[in-house]
């Protein structure tokens, strides 16, 4: 005998929540669908989808955590997953959690947990009101006055110095810092401090932080490897040196074959050390290098377009390193997340983001991180139509010019970078001619074997020079472009595949573009890129 199922409890929450938005089922699912092309997860649902969500059925990850954060933009206030009546019974992992929840060695445990190769639907969504939590927590408690700029331009504004509705709360807080935020570097341990070796971290132990789920839940990772005895300075250059080689990687080859590795030694071996005994000058040095391997970690998500794993990253980098009293950490993380919402088109956040960035980090700063601030500052206040910018991009400028290196592993900024930010600060201005010549002199002064942000540059210079009406040079930049790519593995060049064939179909009767669009073919066949996700954010490659 067939047992009957269970008739569904209409989803009453839900629909409150639609009456008080004002909202259609349609509205719904065209707001969720959005938020997901934003953070590279293609949806297609309708007002149907929505009639069964108010009928009692539940959709799967990350779909509640993406209804929320629709509701939480268009109501002004936080909306939980809860409170939509969608969360299953498994229940669904939050959003990235403000600084007081849990420790920073917690909040890291979480968002490594949450970012595994095979779980973008698990991290839940980005989130305009988690943006909050930085603005609030970074600031210099001196009044630093400055800009920005940022190595991101790797590609993109990001690691190495790239970048690319209805109303909205800006869901960041104008709170001053408090001197306390920032405690003053701890004495050095006395050189005679004996410290054990390196130990090599074995499994065990459980670092549990409250956003976390338990760890047998599918697809995560079981229990944080347990700490080794006691760590030392050798650890710290253990970090520094992996941080190193990552970063290489990154710029190199995109953030394909680096990020699942990364967040494995983050997970693996870090985050025991964190734990462990040290001494407070260890720990201090310890903490801000993994305030810079997290957010590397996060800009290489950014490039793979996780965006939610990538925010929280972002965010627990700046825990970490507001735990180590890393001001210039502090202010880069804040950066990271200003390029993000930069390339996700929240101009007004990633404006205040980059301004709370150079308030925590700018005096602090060596000249080229200083630009590296200035440049991004001058990108945002660019976009949201402050004529400031250009106060900030000739302070970059002479920063650079006073600058003996700008080649570090995060923050990297040199006159290829700046470039870049110039191409992208004219673009927001409409003036397209100047933004071409940008990028062209960014290309010229960028090193060969950043191969991303070169890849990148040529995609964006190839469609300002079509935008120009010079079809004939944008082809030949394409061409470049399809040279590089092979070589890389970036959501956002797969991105920009899929742009150019867009861009390129309507003159495909030109025996040029005919012949580009071939090769793009075979290009994709080669590498089997297919279509899917989103055009890539706009904004400058590194």
């Amino acid at each position: 005998m067939s047992r009957e199922r269970a008739p569904r409890t209409p989803n009453q929450a839900l629909r409150f929540l639609l009456s008080e938005a004002g909202w259609s089922g349609a509205r719904l699912a065209r707001e969720v669908n959005a938020l997901g092309a934003e953070q590279g997860t293609p949806l297609s649902y309708d007002r149907t989808s929505v009639a069964h969500w108010l009928a009692g059925s539940r959709p799967r990850r990350p779909v509640p955590a993406l209804v929320a954060e629709a509701l939480s933009r268009r109501l002004g206030r936080a909306v939980r997953v809860a409170d939509t009546g969608l969360e299953g019974a498994e229940g669904v992992l939050r959003g990235p959690a403000g600084p007081g929840a849990g420790s920073a060695v917690e909040r890291l445990d979480g968002a490594l947990r949450t970012a595994g190769r095979h779980r973008a639907a698990l991290s839940g969504a980005y989130s305009l009101a988690a943006l909050d939590c930085p603005a609030g927590d970074g600031r210099g408690d001196r009044g630093h006055q400055g800009g920005r700029g940022d190595r991101d331009d790797r590609d993109d504004q990001g690691h190495r110095g790239d970048q690319d509705a209805a109303p909205r709360p800006s869901g960041i807080r104008s709170t001053p810092h408090r001197a306390s935020d920032f405690p003053e570097p701890p004495p050095r341990a006395p050189s005679g401090t004996p410290e054990a070796p390196p130990a090599v971290a074995g499994g065990g132990r459980r670092t549990g932080g409250p956003e976390q789920e338990p760890s047998g839940a599918p697809g995560f990772e079981g229990p944080s490897p347990a700490p080794p005895g006691r760590v030392d300075r050798g650890h710290v250059e253990s970090a520094n040196e992996l941080l190193a080689f990552f970063s290489r990687g990154d710029a190199v080859l995109g953030a394909g074959p680096v990020y699942e590795p990364l967040r494995l030694y983050l997970f693996e071996t870090v985050l025991p050390w964190l734990t462990c005994d040290m001494g407070p000058a260890v720990r201090r040095e310890l903490f801000a290098v993994a305030s810079r391997l997290t957010y590397l970690c996060a800009f290489t998500h950014f490039d793979m377009n996780r965006q939610a794993a990538a925010q929280r990253l972002y965010l627990t980098s700046a825990d970490l390193a507001r735990e180590a009293g890393d001001r210039v950490g502090y202010g880069l993380a804040l950066r990271g997340l200003s390029v993000q919402a930069h390339a996700l088109g929240h101009f007004a956040e990633a404006r205040q983001l980059a301004e709370r960035a150079a308030e925590a980090a700018l005096r602090h700063a060596p000249p080229h991180k200083q630009a590296f601030l200035h440049g991004q500052l001058a990108v945002t206040l660019a976009g949201s139509g402050d004529a400031r910018y250009a106060r900030h991009l000739a302070a970059a400028d002479r920063c650079l010019d006073r600058s003996p290196h700008g080649d570090t592993p995060v923050g990297a900024f040199h006159p290829g970078s700046l470039a870049l930010q110039r191409a992208t600060v004219a673009t927001s201005l409409g003036d397209q001619h100047t933004a071409a010549r940008e990028l062209a002199l960014s290309l010229r002064h960028r090193p060969a074997d950043e191969r991303r942000s070169r890849a990148l540059s040529l995609a964006e210079l190839a469609e300002m020079q079509l935008a120009v009406g010079h079809l004939e040079q944008a082809c030949r930049t394409w061409h470049t472009f399809l040279d590089v790519y092979p070589h890389i593995s970036s959501a956002r060049a797969d991105d920009r595949v899929r742009l150019l064939t867009a861009k390129a179909r309507p003159y495909s009767g030109t025996p040029a573009v005919a012949a580009l669009l071939g090769r793009v073919r075979e290009v994709a066949a080669a590498r089997g890129t297919r279509g899917g996700r989103r055009p890539a954010p706009r904004g400058p490659a590194p």
